[in-house]
């Protein structure tokens, strides 16, 4: 058994243990959250979930998230949030999600979104137009993503929501690079330096007469991500796939495409060019094909055109000429499209009944140029049984050649 002393002691130390413990717990916490790591391989998700509550404006804090690419393929995280959940204690309709302001600081960001952002202005799902996305996430590297939060001290009503709580998770997609562009994997051991460089990522920008809509690409014109560009008037769109190669008729790269709408050329014999043609400069190709939609005002259309006519046609500047291609309309959303593999100004027409869809098959490049060859000369014959003189020749020669030696043994036998 212990003595007096030693229990004495043991006791005491007891004592200031239990108190230092509890003096820990009564300190304040910052409103941190703790680092997690999520493992992703090509086409899985992971996710963390975030609760924010009993902060006051001016506070800040940083939530910090490992990215490990536990497959053997290259590829890109897309990110976007779900399960917002917001409570407001105090009734006053002031809540965090107004105020809280949120930041991704990471040079491998990609993003159309100006930080720092609410969590509305977030992606609310991975289709989203507002897109975040880390480019790439090489096989078997991680990578480190530090949000950072901010509570600002504004004023009023901004204050009204001190105490009031935000929870909703982050959801992390691992999806492959584009094929032929760095997604095979440099061999399964990721980038360290070793062999061939990874592909350096560049951006696509289009520019609907003011309307920019932007994406990233690979070196080789592959893009990462589908863009979907429409016009401030919302009269065209243009959807580029994810993966479609972008490049000009000569076969470069782009790095922008400029959509001004212009007055069209002469259309075709019994037709007409509705409302305007557009130009896209420079002259575009897309493998695969790209889509195109104009939407058509019925009222402007008159009873003299019937909708389910109409088509898109492209203008060959070599021929002079609208080229139409097969179309889809939609009288639902009063809308016409089209998918093209290259063109340099489009329109949509109003066809007679003369005018009919080419033979081009949809999304088409241009046809190579055809090979000219060198006809043969014709052989004249000159004798009507069709022989020549110099096939006469040889059948004589042939004749006495055979009849040569027949002569030459009767006339030895005599």
């Amino acid at each position: 058994m212990l003595s007096g002393k030693a229990a004495t002691c043991g006791v005491r130390l007891a004592l200031a243990l239990i108190m230092g413990l509890a003096l820990a717990g009564s300190l304040p916490i910052p409103a941190q959250a703790q680092g997690s790591i999520i493992d992703l391989e090509i086409g899985g998700e992971g996710a963390t979930s975030w609760n924010i509550d009993r902060i006051e404006p001016g506070d800040s804090g940083t939530k910090t998230v490992e990215l490990h690419n536990a497959g053997s393929r290259n590829g890109f995280v897309t990110i976007w949030i779900s399960d917002i959940e917001e409570i407001d204690y105090g009734g006053d309709a002031a809540v965090l999600g107004d105020y809280l302001l949120f930041d991704l600081p990471c040079d491998r960001l990609s993003s159309n979104i100006t930080f720092p952002a609410t969590i509305y202005d977030l992606p609310q799902d991975g289709s989203d137009q507002n897109h975040i996305k880390i480019n790439p996430l090489y096989a078997a590297e991680t990578i480190t993503l530090v949000w950072e939060w901010e509570f600002p001290e504004t004023g009023e009503p901004q204050n009204d929501a001190q105490g009031d709580s935000l929870s909703f998770t982050i959801n992390y997609l691992l999806e492959e690079l584009p094929p032929g562009d760095g997604g095979g994997g440099w061999g399964g051991g990721g980038w360290g330096g070793v062999g061939p460089p990874p592909p350096r990522l560049l951006e696509l920008t289009v520019d609907m007469w003011g309307t920019v809509t932007s994406g990233n690409m690979t070196e080789a014109g592959v893009l990462m991500e589908t863009i979907e560009a429409t016009s401030a008037d919302g009269v065209l769109t243009l959807v580029l796939s994810q993966g479609t190669r972008v490049l000009d008729c000569l076969g470069n790269r782009l790095d922008l495409i400029e959509v001004e709408p212009v007055t069209p050329p002469n259309p075709l014999p019994d037709a007409c060019v509705i409302a305007q043609a557009y130009q896209f400069e420079p002259c575009c190709t897309f493998d695969p094909s790209a889509e195109v939609i104009i939407h058509y005002d019925p009222q402007a259309l008159g009873d003299s055109v019937d909708k389910k006519d109409l088509v898109i046609a492209h203008y060959d500047r070599a021929q002079q000429q609208w080229v139409v291609l097969p179309s889809v309309v939609d009288t639902g959303s009063q809308t016409v499209a089209a998918s093209v593999g290259h063109f340099s100004m489009l329109a949509m027409l109003a066809p007679g009944p003369e005018v009919a869809p080419t033979s081009t098959p949809e999304g088409a490049l241009p046809p190579a140029p055809e090979v000219a060859l060198t006809p043969v000369p014709e052989v004249s014959p000159t004798s009507s049984s069709g022989l020549g003189a110099g096939a006469w020749i040889g059948i004589g020669i042939g004749i006495l050649l055979l009849l040569g030696p027949i002569v030459w043994l009767l006339t030895r036998r005599r």
